[in-house]
Order: C-alpha cells, then structure tokens, then sequence
C-alpha cells in the first residue's frame, strides 16, 4: 500500500509538472503572438501548427498537427512551413532557384508561384500528429487552456478524493 501511495506522489508531481510547463509554453506563445508582434513563436527553435488546407493531402492531411524545427539549411524534399504574406504554409521543397526554394503542396498540380526565400522559412517539419488539430485549436484558447488546467488538477487530486477521510485517524 505504502508502494502505491509513493507511485501516486511521483505521478502527481509529474503531472503538475507537465501541466506548469504547457501553462508557461502557452503563456510565452500568447505573449509573444499579442504583444512581441511574432507570427509563429518557438521555443527552442521548436513550433507547432495545425494544417488547415489539403495542400498536402497524401502526407499531412486537414487537422494534423506538425512539429516544425529551426534548420541551418534546407534541402530538395523537405517539407517546409513558411511565412506567406499573414499565413504560414506547409509544402514541399521540389526546387532551389536564385531568390530562395520553389515549393509544391504534395496534392497540387502545379508548383507554387513564388520562390520561398530563406528567412520567410520557420522550420522543417519533423513530426506530424494526426487528427489532433481541433484539440490543439481548442487547448490554444484561453477556454481551452482553463479547462487542460483544471482536469489536470483534478486528476493530481482524485487520488485524495477517493482515499477520502479513511487513511488516517484524526481522533486524539
């Protein structure tokens, strides 16, 4: 029993932990976004964005989430987001030309007009989630990162709930 209680605090702290750092990441991303003017804020050299077009379709489909990486160069083949006037894009770098990388959504036709030049690239991405975007949408809200925070601290607390007053005696 005494195990078990022990585990249940190591997965307390963990938890309160984990919930700390997602409140802290969204705080800065928020703080950032509104009031440092940035588009897409990293941490790290590290970003996230949810895919809102089927540009991509056969790779990345509408509401994956990818995981996009800071890189020192790009390369023919890497799937790239960048910075496209307000919007951030997510394709496929098919060529390099002289005013930065000639991209393609992998479901287009045709390439992309413009050439991406290199300091309108965000990252690389490197980790695509599917389906989870309307979470993540959702979870960036102040809604939804009220309601993250307050599961996540009636999960630490069930424990206790359910123990209840039998653990211990209080009598003296």
């Amino acid at each position: 029993m005494k195990q078990l209680r022990i585990t249940g605090r190591i997965l307390s702290i963990l938890l309160t932990a984990v919930l700390a750092l997602l409140l802290a990441c969204n705080l800065y991303t928020i703080a950032a976004r509104y009031f440092g003017g940035v588009q897409q804020p990293d941490i790290f050299g590290y970003s996230v964005a949810v895919v809102i077009s089927g540009s991509m379709s056969g790779s990345i489909e509408v509401n994956d989430m990818v995981v996009i990486h800071e890189q020192d160069s790009y390369a023919l083949g890497d799937v790239i987001t960048f910075k496209s006037g307000k919007n951030l894009v997510t394709h496929r770098i098919v060529a390099q030309a002289a005013g930065g990388f000639i991209t393609k959504g992998d479901a287009n036709n045709t390439s992309d007009l413009e050439p991406v030049p290199q300091e309108n690239i965000v990252g690389k991405v490197i980790w695509v989630i599917p389906n989870i975007g309307a979470a993540i949408e959702f979870i960036r809200t102040p809604l939804g990162m009220t309601c993250l925070v307050l599961v996540g601290f009636a999960l630490i607390e069930l424990p206790i709930l359910l123990r209840g007053k039998g653990g211990r005696s209080h009598e003296e």
